[in-house]
């Protein structure tokens, strides 16, 4: 994603919690949408590559034969 799309999709999640009627928290999925992307932004601004955070491969399983 180029950052005018990061920034596009940031005006869109801003978008949907000014229209939003539910109170504001940290499990809103647009305020998680504008955390991510902040994030994002900011490493590119410094010129660092983001963290990425550790996802544990999927294990292979065998299927036995019956």
């Amino acid at each position: 994603m180029s950052r005018a799309d990061l920034e596009r999709v940031r005006e869109w999640a801003t978008s949907k919690l000014s229209a939003c009627q539910e109170p504001l928290n940290a499990e809103n999925p647009y305020v998680k949408v504008l955390k991510s992307v902040d994030t994002v932004l900011t490493s590119i601004n410094s010129g660092r590559t983001p963290a990425r955070p550790f996802v544990e491969p999927a294990r292979k399983t065998q299927l036995s034969s019956a």
